[in-house]
């Protein structure tokens, strides 16, 4: 898809927010923190979710042309967490188009326990995939589920730095 041709909410700006680190924490009133993040601008508000524990945050943000982006969260994500496809068609059917499934491959933090370590202990063997090719597995197993219920799959955010720097990875 060509980016003028990607949804995009009413009158946007392009500045966007991001969520609360807590996936199970939101704003008391959905309604005036809408309003709020209107009034400052902002047309796109990345939603960390647990499930499909935002889902009725989303359609209250959307109403208010806001853009969500729903990230599916799930500690420690890398390299092998593909999306519940229920909780992906929760957010599509209140309006959302776009979803993160991962979180900042760059950072052993964001890997299985010992995973990113096998992955650099077997990086040395050519036949074995490095963490670049474990992610890009993963995420076209997670971005088929998200497709496969009329999302957009987004590519990871990177953290600035990080384990692998962010701007190779």
């Amino acid at each position: 898809m060509k980016y003028q041709d990607a949804p995009r909410p009413p009158q946007s700006t392009g500045w966007a927010l991001h969520d609360s680190n807590q996936a199970g924490s939101s704003p008391p009133d959905f309604v005036q923190h809408a309003r709020n993040l209107r009034n400052l601008g902002i047309t796109f508000y990345k939603i960390l979710a647990d499930g499909e524990n935002k889902a009725q945050r989303a359609k209250v943000y959307l109403q208010h042309g806001i853009m969500p982006i729903v990230r599916l969260y799930a500690p420690r994500p890398h390299p092998r967490h593909i999306p519940d496809p229920n909780h992906v068609k929760q957010y599509v059917d209140v309006g959302v188009r776009y979803f993160e499934i991962g979180n900042e491959g760059n950072l052993l933090e964001e890997w299985e326990e010992g995973a990113w370590y096998e992955v650099k202990r077997d990086h040395t063997d050519p036949k074995k995939k490095s963490h670049g090719a474990w992610m890009a597995h993963q995420w076209i197993q997670a971005s088929a589920v998200v497709r496969g219920q009329g999302g957009l799959p987004l590519v990871y955010a990177a953290t600035p730095g990080g384990h692998v720097n962010h701007t190779i990875w």
